[in-house]
Order: C-alpha cells, then sequence, then structure tokens
C-alpha cells in the first residue's frame, strides 16, 4: 500500500500531505518518467547562455538597453536591468550595449564552451557632454568655435579618436544638424 509505504520511509516529524505527495509523485507514470529523462542540455551539452545586468555609470540596473551578442538578435534589458541569450553556439562572442544617452559598451571577447552559462555584466561609462569640445565638462562659450569648424554635414564621417567626435551627440560618427541642436540644448544647460 502506498500511504503506509510512503509513511515508513518519511522522517520523523514529516507532515504527512507533503510525504504522501512526494511518494505519490515518485510512483506514478509521470514521476518516474521526470526522475528519468534524458536531459540532453544537460547531460550532453552543444549551446551556451550568455547573460548579465546593464548598469548607468552610477552603478544603477538599467530599463530598456539595446544589447547584441555577435551574429545573433537583439535583446533588451529589463526593469532589473537583466538581459540574457540562450542556445547560443560555442565560441568566442562580442557583447554590446547601447542606450539613448551613452556611448555604446562592449565586452570584445566572451567566451562560451558547449554547456557553459556565462555572466557578462555592461556597465556604461560616464561621458563628458555632447558638445564638449574643449573638454573642460562643461559646454560653454570655448566650445562653440570648434563645434562649428567640426559641423561637416551627414555624409562625413569622423574616424575613431578624433577631435571632433564629442561634437556627435548621436552617436553616428557625424557631425551634423542633428547634432548641432543637441550642441544648442547642451549650451543653454537644457
Amino acid at each position: 500500500d502506498l500511504w503506509a509505504r510512503a509513511q515508513a520511509l518519511a522522517a520523523p516529524g514529516t507532515p504527512k500531505a507533503a510525504f504522501a505527495v512526494a511518494a505519490l509523485a515518485d510512483e506514478t507514470d509521470s514521476g518516474r518518467a521526470l526522475r528519468n529523462a534524458r536531459r540532453a542540455w544537460k547531460d550532453n551539452p552543444d549551446v551556451g547562455v550568455i547573460y548579465g545586468y546593464v548598469k548607468d555609470p552610477n552603478g544603477a540596473l538599467l530599463l530598456d538597453a539595446q544589447v547584441r551578442a555577435t551574429g545573433h538578435s537583439l535583446a533588451f534589458s529589463g526593469s532589473d536591468g537583466f538581459y540574457s541569450f540562450v542556445h547560443l553556439a560555442p565560441r568566442t562572442y562580442t557583447v554590446t550595449a547601447s542606450h539613448a544617452g551613452y556611448a555604446d559598451i562592449s565586452a570584445p571577447s566572451v567566451p562560451l564552451a558547449a554547456g557553459q552559462v556565462r555572466r557578462c555584466d555592461l556597465m556604461f561609462i560616464a561621458t563628458p557632454p555632447a558638445g564638449d569640445l574643449n573638454h573642460d565638462g562643461h559646454v560653454d562659450g570655448g566650445d562653440v568655435l570648434p563645434f562649428l569648424s567640426c559641423l561637416a554635414g551627414p555624409d562625413y564621417d569622423f574616424p575613431s579618436g578624433h577631435n571632433c567626435l564629442p561634437g556627435d551627440a548621436d552617436y553616428d560618427t557625424d557631425v551634423d544638424l542633428a547634432d548641432a541642436a543637441a550642441f544648442q540644448r547642451s549650451f543653454r544647460n537644457e
């Protein structure tokens, strides 16, 4: 009898309902199937997982950051800053995050083996305000002439590290009228 067997196996003081449910679950066909199931994802994995949290420069968790792993679709961070990519083939990935108001950040070499669950947290860094071309921490009259000399239009992309890139408010590698509008807002402290 199942009930007598469950009572005999139970530790002293175990509530009858708890050991009865456990014994019943173990003795049913689905309980045995679950206990004996082949778990290919665990026993013989061929994919991995990359997950992590996206944070702002102060360490606060960031909602709606766009996160990419090389060759994989886009993920968004949730209200808790969490993102994940599942079923990734084993290889080395670059994980990149972007969010309005910050320059993109990347973790360039994230190795992933089959069956591995890899954590990769990303934290944006504080950047000077767009248009701070003299690097004094704010946009003021000293930035106007350098900004105007960098205003080249949407068809001119500045190379990485160029001295005009602080004027690129929308991070598209050019300094155009969209950036001029941002410069004006920064200049007026809006």
